[in-house]
């Protein structure tokens, strides 16, 4: 594990950094292929509410922050919501700082979800947008594309790809 990074379970608190680093990766990592009226008409406001749902009900989210206590990575799971696989959980997000790429942080936050299914040996399912360039990052960890469906983000459709770890 990266050296000055802890980890632990999310809390409420943790709620706006979350959202915040949700548009901050998705603003980065996915300009070249999703429209930018899509990507600047994210808000942080909705992104706080979700989450907010999400971690007042059954999803669970483990943080990864730096020395100063700073969140510099994330992710959620939670019931499967992708029809097409048979899995028992879905992997909702995993983000990292960009400046913290490829230091084994995302390794570690899916190791963390991947512990905590063991215990009661359940699947675990992802969707990756098909145009991803960290897709790879699932298939280095163990998963298998399953198969592919669009995603729709209202004016565009994306090309996702479903992987699932048993």
């Amino acid at each position: 594990m990266h050296q000055g990074i802890s980890y632990r379970i999310g809390r409420k608190q943790d709620i706006e950094a979350i959202a915040t680093l949700l548009i901050q990766s998705w603003k980065t990592n996915y300009a070249s292929f999703i429209p930018s009226k899509f990507l600047d008409n994210l808000s942080l406001e909705k992104q706080i509410v979700r989450h907010t749902k999400y971690m007042a009900g059954d999803t669970k989210y483990f943080i990864a922050e730096n020395e100063n206590k700073d969140l510099v990575g994330f992710t959620s799971y939670g019931k499967n919501r992708i029809e097409k696989l048979t899995s028992d959980k879905e992997l909702y997000t995993l983000y990292v700082k960009h400046q913290y790429h490829s230091k084994g942080i995302g390794s570690a936050l899916l190791q963390f979800v991947l512990a905590d299914l063991e215990s009661e040996e359940e699947s675990l399912s992802v969707a990756v947008f098909e145009k991803n360039p960290f897709k790879i990052f699932y298939t280095k960890h163990g998963f298998i594309k399953t198969e592919e469906e669009l995603l729709d983000l209202g004016e565009s459709k994306l090309l996702t790809a479903l992987y699932i770890k048993s």
